[in-house]
């Protein structure tokens, strides 16, 4: 039934009602009919051949093929018609991604950074760098609640109720992230594995409210987020990010260990003096 319904396109209805008439009328006359009922001209002329909608289509400008109404009005096709090429595969809905535009400088300095991580083999080979010595630190940003949360409940429970003054005016901080590639520890007789994750920090500041509110009296200490800058960066890095590199790594001492970073303003230079006098401190 199914190897039918494929290959005449028809649904499973209309097999059964043709091997239904086909039975009834061998029984009658001891001859199958299965003609179709329909008389005279079946089908109808094709307005639009499958050329001539592919040449209007692609005549058109990109910018008025976004979607059906535009599309209709610029080449003439209905778009009942436009949605029947849709179903038979003959028209496709694609998206098309804004990219960079490469200079060749730039091309140029993505092949030298990618081949930076091309190590020297045995017997001439070439092998990728496998990482195991630089952490990856990136800036991440999150909301202290957001309008829309998912939640597994009993059948009995009640919806949490969550509010605020404002759904536009919901607190935002940027943390610091640091995370390396995950590996067994040398350190463990068990073999346990490390994570990876070095740490995750918050650009934040402890504060004196200035003003006093309902909720709180006027000098009470808060927790606010602050601007990042270089001289913040910085010091989270050398405080923070070494000290975590340092107290977590499960690899054995003595190695070079390199932190990547992106070119965001508030990163700190590679020959930056302070970075490096706080990484060579326990070499």
């Amino acid at each position: 039934m199914e190897e039918l319904m494929r290959t005449f396109n028809v649904s499973q209805a209309t097999i059964s009602r043709i091997w239904t008439r086909g039975c009834t009328s061998a029984a009658l006359t001891g001859c199958a009919k299965v003609a179709s009922k329909m008389a005279g001209r079946i089908a109808g002329t094709r307005k639009y051949s499958d050329e001539g909608a592919r040449d209007n289509v692609s005549s058109v400008p990109h910018h008025l093929r976004c979607n059906f109404r535009s599309l209709a009005s610029a080449t003439g096709i209905p778009k009942t018609t436009l949605w029947r090429h849709l179903k038979a595969k003959k028209l496709r809905r694609t998206t098309s991604r804004l990219k960079a535009m490469l200079t060749q400088n730039h091309r140029l300095a993505r092949y030298n950074f990618a081949k930076s991580f091309v190590r020297a083999g045995q017997l001439g080979t070439r092998r990728w760098h496998d990482m195991m010595d630089i952490v990856h630190i990136d800036e991440k940003w999150f909301y202290i609640t957001q309008v829309n949360r998912r939640f597994y409940l009993w059948h009995d429970e009640a919806v949490p109720q969550r509010k605020a003054q404002s759904k536009w005016h919901i607190t935002k901080v940027m943390f610091l992230c640091a995370v390396a590639r995950p590996r067994p520890r040398h350190d463990s007789k068990r073999h346990a594995m490390w994570d990876g994750k070095v740490g995750l920090w918050p650009f934040v500041e402890t504060k004196l409210a200035k003003r006093k509110y309902k909720n709180r009296d006027r000098g009470t200490p808060v927790t606010v987020p602050i601007s990042v800058t270089k001289p913040i960066y910085r010091y989270n890095l050398i405080d923070k990010v070494f000290s975590a590199i340092q107290a977590k790594w499960p690899d054995r001492r003595g190695r070079p260990i390199f932190a990547q970073q992106d070119n965001a303003k508030p990163h700190v230079a590679e020959d930056d003096a302070a970075v490096k006098a706080a990484g060579q401190l326990n070499d």
